[in-house]
């Protein structure tokens, strides 16, 4: 069911909150959820690419297990719409409370959001309610109209339901046990218990592919996993705010004898009766509790998995060399968000894992430190935009190309291909990812000189299969041969810091805005801050400096199209 929903999220209080219960599971799992942010109501109108339904919700809703909320809801409701039906007994009307709506994405009023006049349907409210005696189990169309003069929020969503499919329904009490408004006081934190699952978990290995910097001096990193114990930097500088895994890092650094690591593990869990811990072996996220039972096949299963991270991430380094390589390091272990530190290191000497994509920084606010992590070149860059220099090159910085854009089309086949995304530049900012629709390979992103090798520029596998209708419109744009074409992904709350692409000035690729969300920024030297929406292009001129910072908490989808026109 989720993979049928647009999420649409009105406001900003308490967004963290609502982010953290839509983008991830109870347990913190991350879910593929499309998800849109709005300012005001009457912005639905302005949205595009929806999904079969929409679910509109208030910031400051947030699901306490959205996977069982949606479980809860039978497909005859789903026929219908849900809200949070009001019933005023003195003027014998109906509206909704604004904190949460699920309809058909087709089911959205032209009006919505709009106070209007309308002929609203007379009905028949159910005997029973959901709680006190203004919230009936659903409504029934009857006969005749009347006149409304000024709509009240959500008449207009009714009032369509109605004449359509003659009911409309309030969220049954077997979901809304699932679902809470935290803006009443009277509502308790609904993840206390998440929080402190998570304040308490040992991860043994990483659930994703190691990032091992290579700086000599220092790093700052998480305790999660291994991550920690291969990196090669001199002095290593961890914080995390699990206390049962910065105890774990110090007996590793204390009590392991470079040698069975798998024992050392298998004898911290059951000494210190570790209740949460995730062994995830393969770089895979799965807990492997069940062998904890097997105590040979759990040393074991720990000590293979071991040697193979060392083998793929520190080749020729044997486990005893590790170990005293270890003692020769200088480690300082704080129970602090990572995110709280980073304004001390460069990006290159820091190993920010998975932080943003994590349901604790969200939950916590945590994540509102990620601005920390610009460089303070960009951020000064950024004020001089404001008022740009007279430009000193003979061509402009940039001018505006008309390309006539399938936005729905192309948007849509962008959402088919984003398992292929591949991390772009990291040494240049932070969630940045991209994947060439006509390049050498889906995966070769970077410049031809990075590769050093003679594969041609053609049509992708994966871009032939997944955005064909793209290409098709690619090819008539009048260029006599394409070099790199790329989809670039920007993830919300990311950046790329300020830098340029050639030292020559000449007018180059195209930059196309697929999506762009209101809050993320494009700002080029000599020019100022470019007015990027949906379907927007412009050609750049590369020996400008530039920088892109996406404030918002969505993704922003750009192509960038190099060739011979």
């Amino acid at each position: 069911m989720l993979k049928k929903i647009t999420f649409i999220v009105c406001g900003d209080y308490y967004r963290n909150q609502t982010i953290a219960s839509i983008r991830f599971g109870k347990w913190g799992n991350p879910l593929d959820v499309d998800i849109r942010f709005i300012k005001e109501w009457s912005e639905v109108q302005e949205l595009t690419c929806l999904k079969e339904y929409v679910f509109l919700m208030k910031s400051g809703t947030v699901f306490t297990n959205i996977e069982l909320f949606f479980q809860e809801l039978s497909p005859i409701l789903l026929k219908t719409g849900l809200g949070h039906i009001v019933y005023d007994k003195k003027n014998n009307c109906v509206t909704l409370n604004d904190q949460a709506l699920l309809i058909r994405s087709t089911m959205i009023p032209k009006t919505f959001g709009f106070t209007t006049s309308l002929d609203f349907p007379n009905f028949v409210k159910s005997g029973k309610n959901i709680h006190h005696d203004y919230t009936p189990t659903f409504l029934r169309k009857a006969n005749g109209h009347t006149k409304i003069k000024q709509s009240q929020f959500g008449q207009d969503v009714i009032a369509l339901h109605l004449n359509k499919n003659e009911y409309f329904n309030n969220f049954p009490k077997e979901s809304r046990q699932y679902k809470v408004s935290i803006s009443n006081i009277d509502v308790s934190d609904p993840f206390v218990e998440y929080k402190h699952m998570i304040e308490n978990t040992l991860w043994i290995f990483n659930n994703e592919y190691l990032d091992i910097k290579n700086p000599k001096k220092k790093i700052l990193c998480t305790a999660g996993g291994i991550g920690w114990l291969l990196q090669t930097a001199n002095q290593i500088h961890i914080c995390d705010i699990s206390r049962i895994q910065l105890k774990f890092v110090e007996q590793v650094i204390d009590k392991w004898d470079g040698k069975n690591f798998g024992q050392l593990v298998h004898k911290f869990i059951l000494k210190n009766n570790v209740k949460h811990f995730h062994i995830n072996l393969d770089e895979k996220q799965n807990s492997n509790r069940a062998l904890i039972k097997d105590r040979t096949g759990f040393i074991n299963a720990v000590n293979k998995n071991f040697l193979s991270l060392l083998k793929k991430y520190r080749p020729g380094v044997s486990l005893e060399s590790l170990k005293k390589d270890l003692q020769n390091k200088k480690i300082t272990c704080e129970r602090k968000n990572i995110l709280e530190h980073v304004q001390r290191y460069q990006l290159t000497e820091i190993n920010l894992s998975n932080i943003f994509d994590f349901k604790y920084n969200y939950v916590t606010n945590h994540i509102d430190l990620w601005k920390n992590l610009i460089s303070p070149a960009t951020k000064a860059f950024i004020k001089s935009c404001k008022t740009p220099k007279k430009n000193p090159y003979p061509e402009a910085p940039c001018e505006l190309v008309n390309l006539a854009v399938p936005l729905n089309d192309v948007r849509e086949e962008i959402m088919n291909i984003r398992k292929y995304l591949v991390s772009h530049r990291q040494e240049s900012g932070t969630g940045w990812s991209s994947f060439c629709i006509h390049g050498k390979s889906y995966d070769s992103t970077k410049e031809d000189s990075f590769y050093k090798d003679k594969r041609p520029h053609k049509w992708t596998g994966e871009a032939l299969k997944n955005m064909p209708r793209t290409i098709k419109w690619l090819k008539t744009l009048g260029y006599k041969s394409f070099d790199r074409v790329r989809v670039m992904c920007l993830d919300p709350k990311s950046f790329i810091n300020i830098h340029r692409d050639r030292t020559d000035s000449r007018l180059g690729p195209i930059n196309l805005a697929i999506t762009n969300p209101q809050d993320c920024r494009f700002y080029l030297e000599h020019h100022g801050e470019l007015n990027f929406t949906p379907g927007k292009a412009y050609q750049l001129n590369l020996v400008n400096y530039h920088a892109v910072i996406n404030y918002s908490n969505e993704q922003r989808y750009h192509i960038i199209i190099h060739g011979n026109k």
